[in-house]
């Protein structure tokens, strides 16, 4: 019994095995095995919790305002208890959202600088390199054939059925699509907008590896590591580029302009010209990024035309004919917003019949068809604070908004402390992805809206700032010496 209790609790592998797994969930063939492999991470979470406690009795402490989360999986548990249907997928849901606040978010209670850093390096080496290349390989199907779709045997149309009614995922059950579907390049990944904001992630992670003056990845603070040139990061960076704007995901694309917007005003804070940052020099910023997105807007739509000239004109010199083949594009009655207005109206309707209790994650589809003139379009309101509202209710949504204020307020009080540190070009990388990711949730399924890669990511992302905060009220160094 003594030795179950020191040994020691490695969260950080944990969350590296689950970032692999619940990515290869999205990647078409090999989707079955991620789905098995994080349902079986989290029939094992039990355990290490256990474990964790054992071995260190102050853990649940030392998250930050972790009473606020527990009040908060207390109102879920009673909305779930309140509504008749959906009890399983509610339960499974609140558990997700459990893992998220002790696995993920609990990062920041790790005062090992050196292991966090380690983690997030391969976290982002991976996205860099399985991206690049499953997006190099979606681009190749799409210019030879456009579309080519898989017909599923009969279990494995009942295995993602499972899969889907349990997590409420976005599957076609009954084909898997590569390349092009509904004119967005999918690739080789079960959704296009899992393939936008992989791109820009990807696109992140390759900048900063190639920023010289971030310390998280520089030669000196991380020994024992080949240096990988800076032209392989160019070269990331442009293909998932491409990918991002062949996938269409205008969400991803206002995630990767506010990322960058973000991190512009932090180095404006750090501007040693001035102490205040003038009303002229905000308004340059904001217009030049307004220009920034035009242009990428443009761009995307010459790009699309000539992906199709090309594959047009390749399939004429490999074939010597031309047969339809699906184009890349938005149409003419395509509604940019991709449903996302009528969404909230309905999910605001929604809330108006069920308003204090909400009407639990798991039964907004369902409600939708049962109360609602027309139902919801998809299985979520593509609205992480919507979600959040319409689910739970007003008690939940407050309890939630709590917890993002005062986070919001530790986050922004620990950039303007560091901001004169060496600190600082870490931090404001790590910062501006959650500023970026706060405003793409209002846009797409995150925070606690469902078991997706964009839920999870986002908790290990917040958990990894919550780090420097944690820290520096500790008084921890952030130098992580050389071995």
């Amino acid at each position: 019994m003594s030795k179950f209790k020191n040994k020691t609790v490695n969260f950080s592998k944990f969350r590296i095995a689950y970032v692999i797994f619940v990515f290869l969930s999205n990647v078409v063939f090999v989707a079955p095995l991620g789905i098995i492999a994080v349902c079986v991470m989290y029939f094992f979470t039990p355990v290490l919790i256990i474990k964790k406690i054992c071995s260190d009795k102050s853990y649940f402490k030392n998250i930050k305002y972790i009473k606020i989360l527990i009040v908060l999986i207390c109102s879920m548990l009673l909305t779930t208890i309140a509504r008749s249907e959906g009890h399983l997928r509610n339960l499974i849901l609140i558990y997700h959202c459990l893992v998220c606040f002790l696995f993920f978010y609990g990062a920041h209670t790790d005062t090992n600088l050196k292991k966090i850093k380690l983690e997030i390096e391969i976290i982002l080496k991976f996205f860099i390199h399985i991206s690049t290349f499953l997006s190099l390989i979606g681009i190749l199907i799409a210019i030879n054939c456009g579309k080519y779709e898989i017909n599923l045997n009969s279990y494995m149309v009942k295995y993602l059925e499972i899969a889907k009614n349990l997590t409420g995922l976005s599957l076609n059950t009954k084909t898997i699509t590569l390349g092009i579907r509904e004119h967005r390049l999918t690739g080789v990944y079960l959704n296009s907008n899992f393939l936008g904001i992989i791109s820009v992630l990807s696109i992140i992670s390759s900048f900063l590896f190639i920023s010289k003056n971030c310390e998280i990845f520089s030669k000196k603070k991380i020994s024992n590591r080949s240096k990988i040139p800076n032209w392989i990061f160019i070269f990331c960076i442009i293909l998932n580029f491409l990918s991002l704007l062949l996938s269409d995901s205008l969400a991803s694309i206002v995630f990767l302009v506010i990322y960058m917007l973000s991190l512009s005003f932090c180095s404006l804070i750090n501007s040693k010209e001035t102490e205040h940052i003038s009303k002229f020099r905000l308004i340059v910023l904001g217009t030049f990024f307004l220009v920034v997105t035009l242009a990428i807007l443009i761009t995307k739509n010459y790009l699309q035309k000539g992906f199709n000239f090309l594959a047009y004109a390749l399939q004429k010199i490999s074939r010597g004919n031309i047969f339809p083949i699906e184009e890349i594009g938005r149409q003419a009655a395509y509604d940019i917003t991709s449903n996302r207005a009528l969404m909230f109206k309905q999910g605001l309707l929604l809330f108006f019949r069920f308003p204090f209790f909400g009407t639990s994650r798991a039964n907004i589809e369902l409600y939708s068809q049962r109360f609602l003139p027309k139902k919801i379009a998809y299985d979520d309101l593509h609205n992480g604070y919507l979600t959040v509202l319409v689910s739970w209710g007003i008690m939940g949504f407050v309890i939630f908004v709590c917890f993002v204020l005062l986070i919001s307020f530790s986050l922004v009080k620990t950039l303007f402390k560091v901001k004169s540190n060496k600190e600082f070009v870490d931090y404001k990388n790590l910062f501006s992805l959650i500023v970026a990711y706060s405003i793409y949730s209002s846009v797409e399924i995150t925070m606690i809206s469902g078991l997706t890669f964009s839920c999870s990511f986002f908790w290990i992302i917040l958990g990894w700032t919550m780090c420097y905060t944690n820290c520096k009220n500790k008084h921890v160094s952030f130098v992580v010496e050389s071995s």
